[in-house]
C-alpha cells in the first residue's frame, strides 16, 4: 500500500526524532501523521542530542547550532505543514496545503513505519501524477457497467466474502481531515475480480465503486478541478 517517491535524496530523509527537534523550533507540539513523541523520551532520554547531530550533518544547523539558509527553508516547510487547514493521507503520503502558494503541498512520505520520512514541497498536480504512475488502482480501466452508477451498496454476499480476507496489496487508503470544519472522512479502496470496491471506515459500509468516483475523491481531496487535473496527469 506504499507510494513510491522519485529521485530519492538522502538529505531529504529524516528520522522521526529529527522531525521532533525541527518542530520544536516552531513550537509545534505535534505533526500530523507522526507517532507520539513522548514514547521516544521514555525509551531514550538522549534522543534529541542524537537528532541534533544528524541535523548538523545535513547542514541544517551549523556547528554553533544556528540555522543555515537551507535549514531556514526546511523550518518554513515544517511550519507550513504544522499550520495546514487540512490534511490528506493517501497510503503512506501525509499531505498538507500551502497558504502561500495555492498549487503547492508539503508532503511527508513514510518510508519506514514510524521511523523514517521524506519531506518535500511539491506541486499538487505532481502528487496526483505520482499516484497515477505508481498505483495500479488509480490507473485501472473502468468496467463497462461503471457508467451506470457512481457508488452503490455492495451485495450482502460480496460483503461477507470480504470479511474473512486480508487487505489486498492493491488497496488505497484515503483519509481527509479538515481542521477548519473539524471533519474527517476515511475510505479503503481495493480491486477484487476486476471490480472496484470501497469501504467507509467510519461505519464499515461496503460499496461497489466506479472509477469516476475514486478519481473524483482523489482530485477533490487535493483540491484539483477534476477536468483540469486529468490533463496534467
Amino acid at each position: 500500500m506504499s507510494t513510491m517517491v522519485e529521485g530519492l535524496n538522502t538529505q531529504d530523509v529524516f528520522h522521526v526524532t529529527e522531525l521532533f527537534l525541527l518542530s520544536d523550533a516552531i513550537q509545534a507540539k505535534a505533526l500530523f501523521g507522526l507517532p507520539d513523541r513522548s514514547l521516544y523520551g521514555m525509551m531514550d532520554r538522549n534522543y534529541l542530542d542524537e537528532a541534533k547531530a544528524k541535523i548538523q550533518e545535513k547542514g541544517i544547523l551549523d556547528e554553533a547550532g544556528h540555522l543555515t539558509d537551507g535549514g531556514y527553508l526546511i523550518i518554513k516547510s515544517i511550519e507550513e505543514y504544522a499550520a495546514s487547514r487540512k490534511y490528506v493521507q493517501i497510503n503512506n503520503l501525509m499531505i498538507a496545503f500551502s497558504e502561500l502558494e495555492e498549487d503547492m503541498c508539503i508532503v511527508l512520505t513514510e518510508i519506514e513505519p514510524q521511523e523514517y520520512y521524506i519531506l518535500r514541497v511539491i506541486d499538487k498536480y505532481l502528487v496526483m501524477k505520482e499516484l497515477f504512475d505508481h498505483l495500479a488502482i488509480v490507473k485501472r480501466e473502468p468496467l463497462a457497467d461503471e457508467t451506470e452508477f457512481v457508488l452503490k451498496k455492495a451485495r450482502n454476499r460480496e460483503r461477507r466474502s470480504f470479511l474473512d480476507k486480508d487487505i489486498p496489496d492493491n488497496a488505497l487508503s484515503l483519509e481527509v481531515y479538515s481542521i477548519e470544519k473539524n471533519e474527517k472522512s476515511a475510505w479503503l479502496c481495493f480491486v477484487e475480480e476486476d471490480k472496484l470496491y470501497s469501504v467507509s471506515v467510519e461505519d464499515e459500509s461496503y460499496y461497489r465503486a466506479s472509477q469516476y468516483w475514486l478519481m473524483k475523491e482523489l482530485f477533490d481531496s487535493l483540491e484539483i478541478p477534476y477536468g483540469a487535473g486529468e490533463q496534467n496527469v
